[in-house]
């Protein structure tokens, strides 16, 4: 019984960070082409503060959406230059 409730929390704490993450990279699409790259720095920031939580807190979770919101905004942020660039 245990186990769901900390699986639906891992689930809440990952989708929680992804959707804020979804939040202003949407903020920074609609804002333009310099807002996106604010967005990005934005979202390594929020990486490094998520791997550090994992540290602090010895939850794996933490540490997979510190590793996935940099790699997304990564290919987020190379997808809209290439296709401004068209």
């Amino acid at each position: 019984m245990e186990e769901n409730k900390t699986k639906t929390s891992d689930i809440a704490i990952l989708g929680i960070n992804l959707a804020v993450f979804a939040g202003y990279t949407i903020l920074g699409l609609l804002a333009g082409q310099e807002a996106i790259l604010g967005a990005f720095f934005l979202a390594i920031a929020h990486g490094v503060i998520a791997l550090i939580t994992a540290l602090v807190q010895r939850r794996w979770i933490w540490a997979l959406a510190g590793l996935l919101i940099p790699l997304i905004s990564f290919g987020t942020c190379l997808n809209n230059i290439k296709l401004g660039h068209m």
